[in-house]
């Protein structure tokens, strides 16, 4: 005698349902019960980009509270960025500095933007804040929670 073919419910209750066990990987909640604020120190520029970066790693379950230090020295990165962009754009060769004894040289201040933006590349790649990170994230299909 052949055994009796299992229905769904019973599949999902054992967990054996292809579907359901691939949609039962939501993401864990955040290791941490709140964002903390931004330290005192830091300016009004990083203080609102950790902000945003904190709210978008709480609400995708990554903040985790060693992640602070990390998200601090990205606001410290970007706050450099920022003051040394702003220095280049009066200059007419922003990667070219003439110095005062006729000598051409690189400009420190586009040393400096290139170094920061590489920084703030890399933690951006490693906690997932790049545009191609977020494209590659599919939020499960509404069936797949019936039960």
């Amino acid at each position: 005698m052949a055994r009796p073919k299992k229905t769904i419910e019973d599949k999902i209750t054992d967990g054996t349902y292809k579907r359901d066990s691939d949609a039962l990987e939501v993401p864990s909640p955040p290791t941490v019960e709140h964002v903390r604020r931004a330290p005192a120190h830091l300016p009004k520029v990083a203080a609102d980009l950790w902000r945003t970066t904190c709210k978008s790693l709480y609400q995708s379950g990554a903040l985790i509270e060693l992640a602070y230090p990390q998200i601090e020295n990205y606001c410290l990165q970007y706050y450099i960025y920022k003051q040394h962009e702003a220095k280049l754009y009066g200059l007419e060769f922003p990667g070219v500095e003439e110095f005062t004894n006729g000598n051409r040289g690189a400009n420190k201040d586009h040393e400096a933007v290139n170094k920061a933006r590489k920084q703030m590349a890399n933690f951006e790649t490693a906690w997932g804040l790049t545009p191609a990170a977020g494209l590659a994230i599919s939020p499960p299909e509404e069936e797949d929670f019936i039960l």
